[in-house]
């Protein structure tokens, strides 16, 4: 009887270990951001659809993190600045915060994106979030170009202004020489009359 309780009781773990990690696997594929993870000796153990979707890479295209960064950053001094920050004790230490990183990342189909990439650690594993904030970095490009033609107006404007002052001074006086000097004013007929 004890035997048998014992076996149910197994039998009822091992089914909700995999109602979890079901649970876990939808959750993980349906998060909306790019988002992969691997063991301690750097192999990929998954990859989200999100990834998928914004990279075009699948876990078969990048087995470990160093083929995914082969891939994602074809310049090679880049990317050792990036397997060196990988690499590091400090990620894969569980008890410190998450350290985020902008990244450049090269997708399958050789776009690029700007990506803030924020590693966490879980026991024995590397979680990467990829924020891809390609959007963001366009907009901030045209706000500074935006300013950069507000601060061009300004200055026009002012210059404008300067010459402006002293031309319409000029045009004036021009004006009222050309006026002085008609044959028909009749201010100047009385003083040729005279």
């Amino acid at each position: 009887l004890w035997l048998l309780h014992l076996l149910r009781q197994q039998r009822r773990l091992r089914h909700e270990a995999t109602q979890s990690e079901t649970r876990f696997r939808k959750f993980f594929d349906l998060t909306p951001i790019p988002l992969c993870y691997s063991r301690q000796d750097g192999r990929m153990v998954a990859v989200n659809q999100a990834f998928t979707n914004v990279l075009g890479y699948t876990l078969e295209d990048v087995p470990t993190r160093n083929d995914w960064w082969l891939k994602a950053d074809p310049d090679p001094d880049k990317r050792k600045s990036v397997m060196e920050s990988w690499n590091q004790s400090s990620i894969m230490d569980s008890s410190r915060m998450p350290e985020t990183f902008e990244r450049h990342v090269t997708a399958r189909d050789g776009s690029e994106h700007a990506m803030l990439v924020d590693y966490n650690s879980l026991d024995q594993y590397l979680i990467a979030s990829m924020f891809d904030i390609t959007e963001h970095k366009k907009m901030q490009e045209m706000m500074v170009q935006t300013e950069k033609m507000v601060s061009v107006g300004g200055i026009s404007a002012g210059i404008a202004h300067e010459i402006n002052n002293p031309l319409g001074i000029i045009v004036q006086a021009v004006q009222t020489l050309a006026q002085r000097m008609r044959p028909d004013f009749p201010k100047n007929q009385e003083v040729a009359k005279s």
